[in-house]
């Protein structure tokens, strides 16, 4: 067990609560006003409990980081009015979430929980009710399947991982991912419980050294595999389907390539775009300006908001981050933050959004440490 006295039950009920809230909330048909604020109310909660519950170093650094991105989405709001004010209360309650994940021992159980929870909704509307994933949610769209069970996923390994050492990491989580993203048609969350499979066949295999049984790993990832098929055979056809349709459709090329294009370029021309982001408003950016400022990758979306500062400071700190856990050996965390950023090259999942919660832990395990929180008794 890792160095924390006791399980910090509170953190655990806010986490729970913000996590439910995430999901549940795709099921109300209100104003999305109002289910951005019971959202962000969630989460400024537990970011005031994470803060409150904090030394005053770790306090200080994670409030010098929110007022400094917060400032950065100012100076965007005034650039190109990309951002809007409530962008930073999404700011303070993300980082609030991963304070309150890095800072506080959570029981595993409740990250099991989570994923508990996550599992039965979607099973409830893809096997039990055979809908679309579009017609489940009132809010948003199918892709936000993968988005949140992709939350549910890194979360659980996570919080594994700061409760056992050189923890494995179990292959039905990412099974019930590509399952729900054939479901929903969304080949990015596929996408990425391929790259979830085989890190953790890695993790399991090569680098772990808790004594794990590694035939044992490679039997359980083949009856993923068989699984996947099965399934996909006799109950995920028509949704299958729904899939290779989109392939026979777009083939290699999607919208999304050509708001890249569209965004790289039109930042490179000019330095005012370059600096804090092309606007959405700009209608000679076509594609960009019709999806309204979506550019359909959380790091376009990064610096669109909050700038080429911002843009450099997360990069920058990926690669750090990577390059720290590969000299430790450690690649248990390395392969969740593949996973969050493999679907983040396809959609808006953060910047803001909830996936910035494990950008941010990257930040927390860069300049607050993990090895010197987390000693193993």
């Amino acid at each position: 067990m890792l160095g924390f006295k006791k399980k910090d039950k509170i953190a655990g009920y806010l986490l729970l609560l913000f996590s439910i809230t995430e999901v549940m909330v795709n099921y109300i048909n209100i104003d999305d006003a109002y289910i951005n604020l019971i959202r962000v109310s969630a989460g400024l909660l537990c970011g005031t409990y994470a803060l409150y519950k904090s030394s005053s170093h770790i306090r200080s650094v994670v409030i010098k980081l929110a007022l400094f991105f917060s400032m950065l989405l100012i100076a965007s709001l005034i650039s190109n009015s990309n951002a809007h004010f409530v962008n930073i209360l999404w700011v303070w309650s993300y980082i609030g979430i991963a304070l309150l994940i890095y800072n506080h021992s959570i029981s595993v159980d409740i990250a099991k929980l989570i994923l508990i929870a996550y599992t039965i909704v979607f099973l409830v509307g893809s096997v039990f009710n055979k809908v679309e994933a579009s017609e489940l949610f009132t809010t948003g769209s199918a892709n936000g399947v993968s988005v949140l069970f992709i939350y549910a996923i890194s979360l659980y390994y996570i919080i594994k991982y700061q409760n056992f050492k050189n923890s494995n990491m179990p292959y039905l989580p990412i099974l019930l991912l590509a399952f729900f993203s054939i479901w929903a048609a969304n080949r990015s969350g596929l996408l990425t419980a391929v790259i979830l499979a085989f890190g953790a066949f890695l993790n399991n295999i090569v680098f772990n050294k808790s004594g794990y049984n590694k035939g044992k790993s490679i039997i359980a990832l083949l009856l993923v595999c068989v699984l996947i098929f099965f399934i996909t055979d006799n109950y995920l056809g028509s949704y299958s389907e729904n899939m290779l349709n989109k392939y026979d459709r777009y083939g290699n090329e999607s919208v999304r390539i050509l708001i890249w294009y569209e965004y790289f370029n039109a930042c490179l021309n000019n330095i005012e775009y370059f600096l804090f982001g092309a606007p959405a408003s700009d209608t000679k950016i076509i594609h960009y300006h019709f999806y309204n400022g979506n550019t359909h990758n959380a790091f376009f979306m990064l610096h669109a908001k909050f700038g080429i500062i911002g843009l450099i400071f997360f990069v920058y700190n990926i690669f750090k981050f990577i390059l720290r856990q590969i000299g430790k050996g450690k690649i248990y965390l390395i392969v969740v933050a593949a996973g969050i950023i493999t679907r983040g090259m396809f959609d808006w999942t953060s910047f803001p959004g909830l996936h910035d919660i494990f950008f941010w832990l990257i930040i927390m395990y860069n300049y607050l440490g993990d090895d010197a929180k987390y000693k193993i008794a």
